[in-house]
C-alpha cells in the first residue's frame, strides 16, 4: 500500500510538471529560432585598446556569454 502511494504521488508530480511546462514550449522554440545580432562595439578584454565589433563576427556563429557573479537578475 505504501509503494503505491509513492507511485502515485510521483505520477500526480510528473503530470503537474508537464502540465506548468507545457505552455513554456512555444517561448522556448521561439528563442531558438536564429536571430541577427545587433550592431555594437565592445572593448577586448585582453586588449582593451582593440575593439570587438558585430561586423567582426559576421558570418560566424558565436556564443556571447553576458552573464555576470555581480548580475541580480542572473543568479
Amino acid at each position: 500500500m505504501r509503494m503505491l502511494v509513492v507511485i502515485a504521488v510521483g505520477v500526480v508530480v510528473l503530470t503537474l510538471t508537464t502540465v506548468a511546462m507545457e505552455g513554456n514550449l512555444s517561448s522556448i522554440a521561439q528563442s531558438a529560432q536564429p536571430q541577427r545580432l545587433a550592431e555594437f562595439t565592445l572593448p577586448r578584454v585582453r586588449v582593451p585598446e582593440r575593439e570587438l565589433t558585430s561586423d567582426r563576427l559576421a558570418g560566424h556563429v558565436t556564443l556571447i556569454n553576458v552573464w555576470a557573479s555581480w548580475c541580480v537578475p542572473c543568479r
